[in-house]
């Protein structure tokens, strides 16, 4: 069907195709592939610059999931006639369907800024550019389209969809609203309606919107998986529950419906359904630590201490992994405030991982910004201090001369300290 409506389209804007073409053309349509392949490698033998032929070639291959094959005559095809728009079109539709938007984006790039009222063109532009999150540039070519025709709810949608994307609310709801006056039973639009008022903190109409979808069509089970979602933000556990459950008897058993059942039976006191959910839950996912934590809880409700304490230890064990790793970014973040002269930002990162586990690098390094960057001698000689009465933990080995260089360094600014102190009468 594919192959047709190119063809179709190719026949109707280019120029008039010859016999042959017409033959090829028909084979295509009727799916004989591989008749097309020989017929066009037979064809290049005798004329390998009939730009045509390429075409049609890299259009079997493509059928016949060759996907280097085709490319290289598309390829070729752009090569002999760079100027013919439908090569150029089918090479970055195939790249753009194959994932390859590295090569796709300067060919539709190039394609409409020769024809900015190309929509087909810029549809494809403009997907790319929202799959690499450059809503910026794909704002301006929806807008462009939108104010061409205000009534086209393909336009509306896209445009919309992009103000969403840029956190632009109020703009998008007012065009979504638009668009839903047009086609009242446009269930994406009532989906992306609800998400936005909901980020407007208007939740009952964003359920509003999801409850108009389950009116179209009670069938699609991510409305539920929605209203759910919101109900149990809202720490409405019964009326999340009713909708989840429509959710898992879908076949969906996603973790996450699994573990907000059985949230939502816990906090309703049903401790042993909830276990029920929370055990399938922590089947599909025990790293998860907010199921071991509420399996813990519903233990302990149900008495059941041994079990109680097995889950919060999982859980312990899970979060010490966690701990650590802040720890260390604190470490790293404050190397990165260092060295860009932001001491004190520095020096409060540090301490605080510091403050968690001692560390001498981390000791050293605090005292040595006190004492050469920020001039605060008193806490300078706090943490050399602390770090000599920490040497026998040999964290690392810290040759002879170091340590004698740190106590002469200790003695200075305490004799230093002394004397001033002595001068101002202290």
């Amino acid at each position: 069907m594919l192959v047709k409506l190119i063809l179709l389209t190719s026949s109707s804007l280019f120029a008039q195709k010859s016999t042959f073409d017409n033959q090829l053309d028909a084979l295509l349509i009727q799916g004989d592939y591989n008749e097309v392949v020989i017929r066009c490698s037979d064809f290049i033998k005798t004329d390998s610059l009939n730009p045509e032929i390429y075409f049609r070639l890299g259009l079997a291959y493509q059928n016949l999931m060759q996907t280097d094959k085709s490319i290289d005559a598309l390829m070729m095809a752009v090569k002999l006639r760079p100027d013919v728009k439908k090569y150029n079109f089918s090479l970055a539709k195939y790249y753009f369907n194959l994932g390859k938007i590295k090569h796709a984006l300067p060919i539709f790039t190039n394609l409409c800024n020769q024809d900015s009222t190309n929509w087909i063109c810029a549809y494809f532009l403009t997907d790319i550019y929202m799959q690499k999150g450059l809503y910026g540039n794909a704002l301006p070519i929806y807008k462009r389209f939108y104010l061409s025709d205000t009534t086209n709810t393909s336009y509306i949608d896209k445009y919309a969809f992009c103000n969403l994307r840029m956190e632009n609310y109020d703009t998008a709801i007012i065009l979504y609203e638009k668009s839903i006056k047009q086609n009242s039973r446009n269930i994406s639009v009532l989906k992306n309606l609800s998400y936005l008022y909901l980020k407007k903190g208007m939740v009952d109409t964003a359920i509003y919107q999801l409850n108009r979808g389950i009116e179209i069509d009670s069938s699609d089970y991510d409305l539920y998986n929605r209203r759910g979602d919101i109900y149990f933000s809202q720490n409405l556990h019964y009326k999340a529950g009713m909708d989840y459950h429509k959710v898992l008897s879908s076949g969906d058993s996603t973790k996450i419906v699994l573990k907000r059942l059985g949230i939502g039976l816990l906090y309703n006191l049903q401790n042993i359904e909830a276990l029920d959910y929370l055990k399938a839950a922590f089947k599909k996912d025990s790293g998860d630590f907010e199921i071991s934590s509420y399996l813990g809880q519903a233990y302990y409700n149900l008495k059941q201490y041994r079990k109680s304490i097995k889950c919060y230890n999982k859980v312990l064990g899970i979060l010490a992994v966690f701990a650590k790793q802040i720890d260390y970014t604190h470490v790293l973040i404050a190397d990165s405030y260092k060295d860009s002269s932001l001491y004190n930002e520095a020096i409060s990162h540090y301490a605080k991982s510091f403050n968690n586990k001692y560390s001498a690098r981390i000791c050293m390094t605090i005292a040595h910004i006190y004492d050469k960057n920020l001039n605060s001698s008193d806490k300078a000689i706090y943490y050399y201090q602390l770090f000599l009465n920490n040497l026998d933990k040999k964290e690392f080995m810290l040759g002879p001369d170091y340590v004698e260089n740190v106590k002469k360094r200790l003695d200075w600014l305490i004799e230093n300290r002394n004397k001033k102190r002595m001068k101002n009468g202290i």
